[in-house]
C-alpha cells in the first residue's frame, strides 16, 4: 500500500513539473519540427518510473518544451528513436508526443562558401533570406540550442540544414566526416571470415558506453544493434568526443553511466554485449528490425547454444580457441580473431580502455589477452590498430589483457560459445585452422609478404613476415649495435645500401613480395655512454663521421654534459666548411686567445652575424649555451628565414629575440617544447641535444 500511495505522489510531482511551461500543453494534434534534448532530470531518475519520464524538445529555437510520450504497451517505440542533438518531426496531442521521425535535411556539411545571400553546403546554395539559424549543444546530461545569426555562418562550420513550412532552419552543429571502415562484411553472409569481418567494421570508430546498442528501456537489442551497417550515431559520436571522453563522469547529471539509475545514451556507442550483439545481427540478417542478440555477458554462450548455433563448453583450453570463439564471462563478452603461436589470443571487444592522458574512454577495439605485454597477440593488436586506426590510436594505445582473468567466468551459462562449422555458419577460407597473423593479414587484404631480416651486430624493424597491401608503402629501420656499421642491404638479391635514408629503406607502391636482407660489419670504436636506440645516436654519428665533434675520450662522448657557446659555434663552423673569414685579426674579445680551438669559429660566427659577444670585449666562450642561444645561432646559419606562425608558447614573448628562431626550429621538426605550452627558453643545453638540433637542421 505504502508503494502505492508513493507512486502516486511521485506520479504528482512529476505531473506538476510537467504543467509549469503552460505553452508545453497542447489539446490539439499539431506537428513540429524539433530538436530532442533528452530526458529532464537526467541523473537522478530512476529506471522504475520510465512511462512518467519526460521528454525535452526544442521547437522553433525556444528553450525546450516537455512532453511525456506514451510507453506503447511497455514497447517504447517512440524513445527508442530518440537521440540527443537530432532534429525530428512529431506529433503532439494533449501534451504527449504520440509520433516521432527523423527529419530530412536539406543539406549537411561544412559551410565552403559564404556571401550576403546564402551559403554553399555540401555543393548546395542554401539561400540566408528569411532563414532562421540556430546552434545545437551536445552534453552529457542534456544537449541545448541556442539562437544564432547569419553572422555565425563561417566557411569551415559544420551545419544541418531543414525545410520547415517553407522557410530554411540552419543548425549550426557537428557533422559527421564520411567514414569508411577498413573491413567490413557482407550482410547475412553467414561464414566465419563474414563474422569476423563484420565484427571488425565498428573496430577504431564506436566508443564504449554502458548499455549502448540495448535499447531504451534496456531490457534487449536497441535499433541500433539491429541495424544493417554501422549505425551513424556510433560514427557521429566517436568523431564529436576527443582524448578527454570519460563513459563514467563523477556527477551523475554529466556522465554517460547511469549510476544505477538511467543512461538515455544506449544509441552513442558500444557496451561489450552491444558489440557482440550487433556483429552476429549483421552476420545473420540483411533487413534492419528484426530480432536481436544483446544478452547480459554471462548468457551470451548459453543462449547461442540453446539457438543451436553451436555448443558450449566450461573446459577452457589453453589452446583451445579458434577463431570466431565468443567468450561469455561475468561481465564482459568478447570475440576471439585468432590464436598466436605462444598461445595468445587476439580478440575483438568493446571496453572502456584509457586514453592517453588517463580518461575511461576506449570502445571497440582489436586487443590481445596472453601471459605478457610482449605476447604475440598484443604485438599484432598494436600493429594493426596503428597502422589502420590512427584517429583512434592517437587517443588509445592497445591494452594488455592476462590469460586467466579474461578466460574465467562463475555461473552456469557462462563459458566459450564455439560454432557448429557447415551448421549455421561455414568456413570456406579455412579460419578455424589459421593463426592470427594470417587472418589479420587476409582480412586487411595484405597480399605481399615482405621478409625481413638482419645478421649478427644489429636490428631491422620490423622484422620478420610484413603484409602490405597493393600500392602501399612499408618502412624499415635499421639500427647497428654499438662498435657496427651497415655492411649492405640486399632487396630481392640486389645492393641498395647507397639508398638508405637515416638508415631506413622504404619499399613504395608494393604489389609484389620482397625481402630485405641486412648484414653488419665492426665499425670504428665507438662511445660507450652512446647507445642504439637513444634519439641521439644517429645524430652523433653522424656528427662523429663528418669531423664536426669528438668524444671527451676515445671511449665517452659525455651526451648529458652541458655544451659551452666556444663548442657550439665550432660545430657550426665545422658543419659549414671551417671557412676563415677576411676579417679574423679584427675581431677581438679579451677571453678568445689566438690558440683557442674555437678562435676561428668565433671570427667566423660573429662576422655571418650568427653569434655576437656577451659584451663589447667579451664572448664568453665557457659559457653554458642555453635552448634560446643555440636556437637562434641555428637559425641565423640557416639565413634567418621568415616566420608566420602563431606563437606557441606562453614563455616565448613575441618581441624576444628569439621568438622566430623557435617558431622556425619547432615547425621543422628540430626541437619541440618542453611541455604542450612552454618553451623553457633558459635551460642548459647537453652535447647531445646540440649534436641533436644540428643533426636535424643539416637533414631536414
Amino acid at each position: 500500500m505504502k508503494k502505492k500511495i508513493y507512486s502516486i505522489l511521485v506520479s504528482l510531482c512529476m505531473f506538476t513539473n510537467f504543467i509549469l511551461p503552460a505553452y508545453a500543453v497542447d489539446t490539439n494534434v499539431q506537428n513540429y519540427q524539433a530538436v530532442y534534448l533528452g530526458v529532464e532530470n537526467y541523473g537522478s531518475l530512476s529506471r522504475d518510473n520510465m512511462s512518467w519520464f519526460r521528454h525535452r524538445f526544442s521547437i522553433n529555437g525556444q528553450s525546450y518544451f516537455t512532453y511525456t510520450i506514451p510507453d506503447n504497451g511497455g514497447a517504447y517505440t517512440i524513445q527508442n528513436k530518440l537521440q540527443e542533438g537530432y532534429v525530428y518531426n512529431i506529433t503532439v496531442q494533449n501534451g504527449n508526443v504520440i509520433a516521432a521521425d527523423f527529419a530530412s535535411s536539406v543539406a549537411e556539411g561544412s559551410i565552403t562558401y559564404v556571401d550576403s545571400t546564402s551559403i554553399m553546403v555540401a555543393g548546395q546554395a542554401i539561400p540566408l533570406e528569411g532563414c532562421s539559424v540556430y546552434k545545437i549543444n551536445n552534453a552529457a546530461g542534456g544537449s541545448t540550442v541556442i539562437a544564432s545569426s547569419v553572422a555565425d555562418l563561417q566557411i569551415g562550420k559544420t551545419v544541418k540544414v531543414y525545410e520547415n513550412n517553407g522557410q530554411y532552419v540552419i543548425y549550426l552543429t557537428f557533422v559527421a566526416n564520411q567514414y569508411t571502415a577498413p573491413v567490413s562484411g557482407t550482410p547475412g553472409l553467414k561464414t566465419i571470415k563474414n563474422l569476423l569481418a563484420t565484427a571488425m567494421e565498428p573496430v577504431g570508430t564506436t566508443l564504449y558506453v554502458y548499455g549502448g546498442a540495448w535499447n531504451w528501456q534496456d531490457t534487449a537489442a536497441s535499433n541500433q544493434a539491429t541495424t544493417i551497417g554501422l549505425p551513424q550515431s556510433w560514427v557521429d559520436f566517436f568523431q564529436s568526443q576527443n582524448v578527454n571522453y570519460n563513459y563514467k563522469n563523477p556527477v551523475q547529471a554529466n556522465s554517460y553511466y547511469p549510476f544505477n539509475k538511467y543512461n538515455q545514451y544506449y544509441y552513442a556507442g558500444a557496451d561489450c554485449s552491444g558489440y557482440v550483439g550487433w556483429s552476429v545481427y549483421n552476420t545473420m540478417n540483411t533487413q534492419s528490425s528484426e530480432t536481436g542478440y544483446v544478452l547480459k555477458s554471462t548468457e551470451v554462450a548459453q543462449q547461442f547454444a540453446n539457438l543451436g548455433w553451436g555448443t558450449k563448453t566450461q573446459n577452457i583450453q589453453r589452446y583451445g580457441f579458434k577463431a570466431g570463439d565468443i567468450m561469455s564471462m561475468n561481465g564482459h563478452v568478447w570475440i576471439c580473431l585468432g590464436t598466436c603461436d605462444d598461445g595468445s589470443v587476439v580478440i575483438l571487444h568493446s571496453t572502456p580502455s584509457k586514453s592517453i592522458n588517463g580518461q575511461s574512454g576506449g570502445g571497440v577495439q582489436i586487443n590481445g589477452i596472453g601471459d605478457s605485454e610482449n605476447c604475440q597477440a598484443v604485438q599484432l593488436a598494436r600493429t594493426y590498430m596503428s597502422r589502420y586506426f590512427p584517429q583512434w590510436y592517437s587517443r588509445y594505445h592497445n591494452v594488455y589483457k592476462n590469460y586467466s582473468s579474461y578466460t574465467s567466468f562463475s555461473g552456469s551459462t557462462a563459458g566459450k560459445f564455439s560454432w557448429t562449422i557447415n551448421g549455421v555458419l561455414s568456413d570456406p577460407d579455412g579460419y578455424i585452422g589459421m593463426k592470427a597473423d594470417d587472418i589479420l593479414a587476409d582480412l586487411f587484404g595484405e597480399t605481399n609478404a615482405i621478409t625481413a631480416s638482419a645478421g649478427q651486430g644489429g636490428t631491422i624493424s620490423p622484422s620478420g613476415i610484413v603484409r602490405i597491401k597493393d600500392g602501399g608503402t612499408q618502412s624499415f629501420v635499421i639500427s647497428p649495435n654499438n662498435n657496427y656499421d651497415v655492411a649492405s642491404v640486399l632487396v630481392d638479391g640486389v645492393d641498395v645500401t647507397n639508398q638508405l635514408v637515416n638508415n631506413r629503406y622504404t619499399f613504395s607502391n608494393v604489389n609484389e613480395p620482397h625481402t630485405i636482407q641486412v648484414t653488419f660489419k665492426l665499425g670504428e670504436a665507438w662511445f660507450t655512454d652512446v647507445h642504439a636506440g637513444m634519439y641521439y645516436y644517429d645524430a652523433v654519428r653522424w656528427a662523429v663521421k663528418n669531423e664536426i665533434t669528438q668524444g671527451i675520450n676515445n671511449s665517452q662522448f659525455s651526451p648529458d654534459g652541458n655544451c659551452t657557446r666556444a663548442q657550439v659555434v665550432t660545430f657550426l663552423w665545422r658543419a659549414n666548411g671551417m671557412s676563415i673569414t677576411a676579417d679574423n685579426n679584427d675581431i677581438l674579445f679579451t677571453d678568445v686567445s689566438d690558440n683557442a680551438f674555437y678562435k676561428n669559429a668565433v671570427c667566423w660566427a660573429v662576422s655571418e652575424g650568427i653569434a655576437r659577444g656577451t659584451s663589447d670585449i667579451t664572448f664568453s666562450p665557457d659559457q653554458t649555451v642555453t635552448r634560446e642561444q643555440a636556437i637562434t645561432f641555428l637559425w641565423r646559419a640557416n639565413g634567418s628565414p621568415m616566420v608566420s606562425y602563431d606563437n606557441l608558447f606562453t614563455d616565448v614573448p613575441k618581441d624576444a629575440f628569439y621568438f622566430d628562431a623557435v617558431q622556425w626550429a619547432v615547425n621543422k621538426g628540430i626541437t619541440q617544447g618542453t611541455s604542450n605550452t612552454t618553451f623553457s627558453p633558459n635551460q642548459s643545453c647537453t652535447r647531445a641535444q646540440i649534436m641533436t638540433f644540428l643533426y636535424r637542421t643539416i637533414e631536414n
